[in-house]
């Protein structure tokens, strides 16, 4: 957890309190494409264990025509919005400059950037992710318009996604403030850049114990949306709605 002088610098409490709990969105295996970076080759992918609930997933990017220009992307998978913003709240207490200003309103729950003259970074969280992408070699190269592709890809809702993915609750219906848990499933095992993302409306997601877990903000009706995303894929679509007490 971030220290109390990081908490209170970046409003990190004030910022918990205003993650929605009426919807939600939720990512699994997200990793970024070349289609994010266009004119780009990743040199480096690495990946870490889970621990505590979170992952992380690091990426480094050259410039196929440029060697001294390259872009570090930090993907720290969490089991839950309030945890990706502790993540961000961590990695901000890392940092050696006074305070960052606010980034873009546009990539997701909140943003910050570098100032000038630092090296061009934007640190975002949009769902269950935290995410840095960064300059990372000898020449500074504008980032911005790829946190903003990654975050827009997140958030679409592909309109020519197939049928077929399987989602099935534990229960028919719920009551609200206690969770349900859910499964889904696909018609075939996804590649090495496939992710799942999930869209609630009526309550939040989290992930827990290796399961995750829907949680009804009130009375009426719990939605999910499931997409299935790959790069080269048409995507799939899958959706529940539960009754909630």
């Amino acid at each position: 957890m971030a220290d109390d002088e990081t908490r209170k610098k970046y409003g990190i409490d004030e910022l918990l309190d205003h993650i929605p709990a009426d919807r939600a969105e939720f990512f699994s295996g997200f990793v970024p494409w070349p289609e994010d970076l266009d004119g780009w080759r990743v040199s480096t992918f690495e990946t870490e264990p889970e621990v505590n609930g979170r992952s992380h997933l690091r990426t480094i990017w050259d410039n196929t025509s440029d060697r001294d220009s390259r872009i570090l992307i930090d993907v720290t998978v969490c089991s839950s919005a309030e945890d990706a913003v502790e993540a961000l709240a961590t990695q901000l207490s890392y940092n050696q400059l006074d305070r960052l200003p606010n980034g873009p309103a546009d990539l997701g729950l909140i943003s910050f950037v570098h100032p000038d003259p630092a090296p061009p970074a934007i640190f975002f969280v949009r769902g269950n992710l935290s995410i840095l992408v960064t300059s990372f070699g000898r020449k500074a190269v504008p980032i911005q318009e790829i946190a903003r592709r990654q975050s827009a890809r997140l958030a679409e809702r592909p309109r020519a996604a197939q049928s077929g993915l399987v989602l099935a609750a534990d229960s028919p219906a719920g009551k609200a403030g206690q969770d349900i848990g859910l499964s889904f499933s696909a018609p075939f095992q996804p590649g090495a850049n496939g992710y799942w993302k999930f869209f609630v409306t009526g309550g939040t997601a989290a992930r827990r114990q290796g399961r995750l877990l829907l949680r009804p903000s009130s009375p009426g009706r719990l939605r999910v949306e499931a997409f299935l995303v790959e790069s080269g894929r048409a995507p799939y679509f899958g959706e529940l709605a539960l009754l909630i007490e």
